[in-house]
C-alpha cells in the first residue's frame, strides 16, 4: 500500500480524506466527513463513463480508487456510528416499532432495507447534541449512508435562497411535499428538500446505481 501511495496519482477524494483525518481524527469528526461537490461530480462522471463502456485505462484506475475509498469511508463511519450508538440504549421493541412505521425503508432517501448489505439505523431527527429526545416522535428509520452523512447536524444553508434551512423531518412533514423523483434522481421541491438532498448526499453515484437497478427490476 505504501508503494502504491507513493507512485500513484491519487483521486482528489483521497487527498480530502487524508487532510481531514490529519486535522480532525476524533470519531465525531470522522462521522461528519463528506466529500466535496467537485469530487462527487467526478465520481458520478466516472460511473457514467463506466456504464457507457468508454472509460480509459487511467480513468478505470481512478474509479477503482474512488470505489475503494468509499468502502474505507463507510467502514470508518460505521465504527464511529457504533461508538455513538453505545451511548444511547434503544430497546428492541422501539427499534422494531421505528422499522415497521417506516415500512422497512429509509425515511430520507426511501431505499428499501431489504436490498441493503448493512443494517439500517435509528436516526435522531433532532440530534441529542441539539437537545433532541430518544422518544419515537424524534426517531426515524435511516439507511447507513443517510444517517452517517446527516450526523448530528439539523440544518444547512440553501444556495437558492441563502437561508439557513432545517433538514427534512420525517415525523412532522410529508416526503412528497419536499421531494420528487426524476427517474433515478431525487430532486428537492422546497428549500428543505434541497438542503436535505445535498447534505445527505441522496444522489451519490452508488445510490443512483441502486435506484437504476430497482427501476430495471420493476420493469422486468
Amino acid at each position: 500500500m505504501e508503494v502504491l501511495m507513493a507512485t500513484t496519482t491519487l483521486s482528489p477524494v483521497y487527498d480530502a480524506l487524508l487532510d481531514y483525518l490529519v486535522e480532525k481524527a476524533t470519531p465525531q469528526e470522522i462521522f461528519a466527513f463528506s466529500i466535496s461537490d467537485e469530487a462527487a461530480h467526478r465520481a458520478h462522471h466516472l460511473m457514467d463513463r463506466n456504464n457507457a463502456g468508454t472509460l480509459s485505462s487511467d480513468e478505470d484506475a481512478e474509479l477503482q480508487q474512488v470505489l475503494y475509498l468509499e468502502r474505507l469511508v463507510a467502514m470508518l463511519k460505521s465504527r464511529s456510528l457504533a461508538a455513538f450508538s453505545r451511548m444511547v440504549y434503544l430497546s428492541d421493541s422501539i427499534r422494531q416499532h421505528i422499522r415497521e412505521r417506516a415500512s422497512g425503508r429509509c425515511e430520507y432517501c426511501h431505499e428499501p432495507e431489504q436490498i441493503s448489505l448493512h443494517g439500517f439505523h435509528v436516526d435522531h431527527i433532532i440530534s441529542q447534541k441539539h437537545g433532541g429526545s430518544g422518544f419515537p416522535d424524534n426517531l426515524a428509520w435511516a439507511c447507513p449512508a443517510c444517517n452517517i452523512t446527516k450526523g448530528t447536524a439539523i440544518a444547512s444553508y440553501d444556495r437558492a435562497s441563502g437561508a439557513l434551512v432545517p433538514y427534512f423531518d420525517p415525523r412532522g412533514q410529508e416526503w412528497e411535499d419536499h421531494f420528487e423523483m426524476d427517474e433515478d434522481v431525487i430532486l428537492g421541491k422546497t428549500a428543505i428538500g434541497r438542503v436535505t438532498v445535498k447534505m445527505l448526499e441522496m444522489n451519490h453515484p452508488e445510490k443512483i446505481e441502486t435506484r437504476r437497478w430497482l427501476l430495471k427490476a420493476d420493469k422486468a
